[in-house]
């Protein structure tokens, strides 16, 4: 078995590069995420995805994720929507009954509604909350702002580096004639 070699250009070296400090931006944002505790569906950690767009003359990377996120950083939250119920069923499903202080419309007896019922109740409960204007406030620190400051600083700084070594290999290759 022969081994094949892959030659990249610069330019797909430099690009690859880039895609790599964007994978690692990504994963500090994760790891933030795991850190200030918000895993409670998996959801908004997953969904994270990084993206290049490139042309002749830019590039531009980026990193995208669910910015439902973003609301556990607020101080104050106000719900001024109802949320579709399937979500709210979804999520008390996921919490499980069990894990609710009671039942509304069975807290004041000792019957244990059937499982769907029960579920249906609880959804229906914390989706009409919202209707009241409820509002939310959070206590502790950031994720999202202090997170995207530090990454942004480290990012910078990695792609100062990438940079400078890219322009000065093409400048190396310019003056050689290559």
């Amino acid at each position: 078995m022969g081994t094949s070699t892959l030659k990249h250009t610069k330019d797909e070296l430099y690009s690859l590069e880039l895609l790599k400090i964007a994978n690692e931006s990504m994963v500090f944002f994760q790891r933030a995420i795991e850190k200030a505790g918000y895993e409670f569906t998996g959801e908004l950690k997953n969904e994270f995805e990084v993206y290049m767009v490139q042309n002749s003359v830019n590039i531009a990377v980026g990193i995208n994720f669910m910015h439902y996120g973003r609301y556990k950083d607020m101080k104050f939250l106000e719900h001024t929507f109802l949320p579709p119920i399937e979500v709210m069923k979804e999520f008390v499903e996921k919490t499980g009954v069990r894990n609710f202080a009671w039942i509304p419309g069975y807290e004041k007896t000792d019957k244990v509604p059937a499982e769907t019922l029960a579920v249906k109740n609880l959804a229906w409960a914390i989706r009409l909350s919202y209707l009241h204007g409820k509002k939310t406030r959070h206590h502790g620190g950031t994720w999202y702002n202090q997170t995207k400051m530090s990454m942004i600083n480290v990012a910078r700084r990695k792609i100062m580096e990438v940079t400078a070594k890219y322009v000065l290999d093409l400048m190396k290759d310019g003056i050689e004639g290559k």
